[in-house]
């Protein structure tokens, strides 16, 4: 089986090591890929955030399955595009992947649920962040359990 992992970071490589072990795998392709990926299988040149060259070496090649580990291709839509050419591919689609990407999105997107997140303050621009943290009425909340106690507790 033909396999292509994109990214390049240590989970690639805990990723690249696992896929080398199995039997069924045999040809293993990382784009890019780092120096400790490279003697587990062929690193390709190709960024992973580029999704045009991606989906351009995979119409050549043919891999059986794509595992994708770094999130900025997620966002860029490759499971999506490989999804629409049919090639079996491991993540999350672009909708999925915005939870995790955009915390704005993911907080608007579950406040009304069983879980809603914490009050606070959200910028639409990444910067500058003081004046809408000096705006927000900072509260202490400590629950009743992390109140200090004495250590090492009184035994009876």
């Amino acid at each position: 089986m033909k396999v292509l992992l994109v990214g390049g970071g240590g989970r690639e490589h805990a990723l690249a090591w696992h896929l080398k072990k199995d039997p069924r795998v045999t040809q293993l392709f990382i784009a890019p890929g780092n120096a400790g990926t490279a003697s587990l299988g062929t690193n390709l040149p190709i960024p992973a955030t580029d999704v045009d060259a991606l989906l351009a070496w995979a119409e050549k090649e043919r891999p059986d399955r794509t595992f994708v580990g770094p999130e900025a291709p997620l966002c860029l839509g490759l499971v999506d595009r490989f999804l629409a050419k049919g090639f079996p591919i491991f993540g999350p689609n672009g909708k999925a992947a915005r939870l995790e990407s955009s915390k704005v999105f993911t907080k608007g997107s579950s406040r009304n649920t069983i879980s809603p997140p914490p009050p606070g303050p959200t910028s639409p621009t990444p910067s500058p962040p003081t004046p809408t943290a000096r705006n927000w009425a900072w509260r202490r909340a400590t629950p009743r359990s992390s109140r200090p106690t004495a250590w090492p507790p009184e035994r009876a």
